[in-house]
């Protein structure tokens, strides 16, 4: 009783023994714990994610994009952090929060997503008749004003689940 976490770590504790006495992940990450010892101590990303650390971390450290999801990170946040269309599809995101991370259309076709639904969402948003998965019109990456109009249109969506 009355121990600090940094003189239990010199002590030779590790975060297994410190979050059994207690100490949560922000502290134990003050503490100078790296994320794969406090994930190998048992720690949620949710609660990773409390202590401030990124989803890059959390990402490189294994956790999945739904245990991400889960922890409050958005599909920008993930997407940087290196998770692919496919991956953040099956953990929940929609096509719309995908466009808006910035996939292309032809790597959400590439992640399994259907040229119908690909279609809708695009030309919902921008007002167009496009098949957006054609060579000719999927570019690598929409113009900044398309994936900004994309993003104004969803925002005010609530089943497009975009959230500020």
């Amino acid at each position: 009783a009355g121990y600090k976490a940094p003189k239990l770590k010199k002590a030779g504790f590790d975060a297994f023994s410190l979050r059994a006495a207690g100490f949560d992940a922000r502290k134990l990450k003050a503490t100078g714990f790296k994320v794969a010892a406090l994930q190998t101590a048992g720690f949620t990303a949710s609660e990773l994610a409390a202590a401030h650390f990124k989803a890059t971390q959390l990402k490189a450290a294994g956790f999945d994009a739904r245990s991400l999801r889960d922890a409050g990170f958005g599909a920008a946040e993930l997407r940087i952090a290196g998770a692919d269309a496919a991956e953040m599809e099956a953990a929940g995101y929609s096509i719309e929060l995908l466009v808006i991370a910035g996939f292309s259309p032809r790597q959400l076709l590439a992640a399994g997503l259907t040229g119908d639904a690909i279609n809708a969402t695009f030309n919902r948003a921008l007002g167009t008749a496009k098949d957006w998965t054609l060579p000719q019109n999927a570019r690598s990456s929409l113009p900044s004003a398309s994936r900004r109009t994309l993003k104004l249109y969803y925002a005010n969506d609530p089943s497009a689940g975009y959230r500020r």
